[in-house]
């Protein structure tokens, strides 16, 4: 496929897949860069995370790494952060940087025969941050403070994070704290069931039901500047999702539909404004007994493409709108305590969190050959 390069959006890539058809791949967040982001006649560019001596500046970002110090400028807003550290303990422990599309993390890596673990770092700035340990099946509970600008992250022993039960651990274990360059409120994940959750920066997008406490869970998603004429005709659509932890249940029970408005708004932090959109939804697609997931590998979701066709030939569609999608069990068909499906969200990168995969064929204005009779 060739990427239609006129076509290219901040968080987009089109593609000619030839006979007239075209395919969309909508990320959430940033798969390109400028330079200069007051420029709007800039092309963009694609993100290059390779390292020029010391610097990554081929990214929504600048990163500069002095010895163990971390310096970090997001472009479009000027504010910089930094990141060093001080200690960690065992000793000899190795530490990389890792630099992602809208991420940046200090992590160290763990065998697990070195626990306990701890490090000190010291923080400056506003970039958004956060902490999480995990190893090869899925996020583990880690302590962390910041106090006085001094970040202290512990493990001492292995709980998985969702389940809260102590656990071998399945290879090493990565820690990092994590630089978000351009956080947004387009994902969120909410649970009905007994007692309600709402979250705008869950790190997992979840749907279904994972035990006593936990049921009718779901989660949306606004997948933004969709740079689809109205009326084209959908071919087909799905939502690839990439696994972030396993569970062994073979009869989750899901749905996807997206919120019937022209042009969708972001989430606000309110669960009852979230509902009230639920309601106000497309027909659905049914995701029913879904395949066990592995970690980190990806999934596509069934052919959505009915439910996107509603969406393009509303009479207030216009190419560079926005959508929202909804996965999830809120009428709680789920049974079985494992019968829920873990993704990445966004809050952990641009290269995991859901994307939607549109292919279509753009509107043909009927054309009238007139003939002049002699």
């Amino acid at each position: 496929m060739e990427e239609i390069l006129s076509l290219r959006q901040e968080n987009s890539k089109t593609f000619d897949i030839g006979k007239g058809k075209k395919r969309l791949d909508i990320f959430m967040g940033a798969v390109h860069y400028k330079g200069d982001y007051t420029n709007s006649n800039e092309a963009w560019k694609d993100i290059d995370l390779a390292w020029e001596g010391n610097r990554i500046t081929k990214a929504p970002y600048e990163l500069t790494l002095d010895s163990q110090k971390l310096t970090v400028k997001n472009k479009k807003t000027s504010e910089v952060s930094t990141i060093e550290l001080l200690s960690s303990k065992p000793v000899g422990l190795k530490w990389e940087i890792i630099p992602e599309h809208t991420r940046i993390s200090f992590r160290h890596i763990l065998p697990p025969d070195k626990i306990p673990f701890e490090a000190k770092f010291k923080v400056t700035g506003k970039i958004p941050f956060g902490t999480r340990a995990f190893d090869n099946d899925g996020e583990l509970l880690l302590g962390a403070t910041l106090v006085d600008g001094i970040l202290t992250e512990k493990l001492s022993s292995i709980v998985g994070k969702e389940t809260g039960i102590i656990r071998p651990a399945k290879g090493d274990i990565r820690i990092d704290p994590t630089w978000q360059v351009g956080t947004g409120t387009d994902d969120c994940q909410r649970k009905l069931d007994p007692a309600t959750f709402w979250d705008l920066t869950y790190s997992r997008f979840i749907a279904g039901r994972y035990g006593v406490g936990n049921a009718k869970i779901g989660a949306g998603a606004r997948f933004t500047n969709i740079t689809i004429p109205k009326n084209s005709s959908i071919l087909s659509a799905y939502l690839r999702l990439i696994c972030y932890q396993s569970m062994d249940g073979v009869t989750p029970k899901t749905r996807i539909s997206a919120e019937q408005v022209d042009d969708a708004p972001t989430f606000a932090d309110d669960k009852d404004v979230f509902d009230a959109r639920w309601a106000n939804r497309t027909a659905q697609v049914d995701w029913d007994d879904i395949e066990i997931w592995t970690y980190f590998n990806a999934y596509n979701s069934p052919d959505i493409k009915t439910v996107i066709q509603a969406i393009i030939d509303r009479a207030g569609w216009v190419s560079g709108n926005d959508i929202v999608i909804f996965w999830e069990d809120f009428e709680g068909r789920s049974v079985g305590d494992q019968d829920s499906r873990f993704a990445h969200a966004y809050e952990l990168g641009v290269e995991v969190a859901p994307q939607l995969i549109i292919t279509y064929t753009p509107l043909t204005p009927a054309v009238w050959d007139f003939f002049t009779w002699g």
